[in-house]
């Protein structure tokens, strides 16, 4: 008769990627221990110590979730005031059936190749550039592109006195 061995390996203490593991929790799954372990999120969770050991589980899945939000996020501005008056930009400029449409872009104003697919890059210009929210977008020279050197934060006072007549 043949006597298998048990070799119990003691992680307590060890770290496998986000996880510490705390203490064999003396159950079992699939024959392997099961560790208690505690994610450096904060959550505890409980992983065979085979999947800890071999690293096919570094996270209580916090890391999997992260991922999946970042490779879904493009810039993290949708919604806001901000991404609102980049899209109004880009509509003025470039779609007829915008009803202000013949004022824009039918007089050929456009918005220039760093902004019009690249809200990131707006962004970052308009925070640069004094952007508050009681701000609005305007043109320096009205018959000009939105681009950088053209663009301005006013307020609707000032856009007033420099709008087009």
């Amino acid at each position: 008769m043949k006597t298998r061995r048990i070799y119990k390996h003691d992680l307590t203490g060890q770290r496998f990627g986000r996880l510490m593991a705390l203490y064999d929790t003396g159950e079992r799954k699939n024959g392997k221990p099961l560790w208690e372990c505690r994610c450096d999120c904060g959550n505890i969770t409980r992983v065979k110590s085979n999947n800890l050991v071999s690293g096919c589980t570094k996270s209580c899945g916090c890391y999997s979730r992260e991922k999946v939000i970042e490779m879904n996020t493009t810039h993290g501005g949708t919604g806001t005031r901000l991404f609102r008056i980049w899209t109004s930009m880009k509509t003025r400029c470039s779609n007829p059936n915008y009803k202000k449409y013949e004022y824009y872009g039918g007089r050929g104003i456009k918005v220039c190749d760093e902004w019009l697919h690249d809200f990131a890059a707006f962004r970052k210009w308009a925070l640069a550039n004094g952007y508050k929210d009681n701000l609005t977008l305007d043109r320096k020279d009205p018959d000009g592109n939105y681009e950088p050197q053209n663009c301005q934060w006013a307020t609707w006072h000032e856009q007033r006195i420099n709008q087009r007549r």
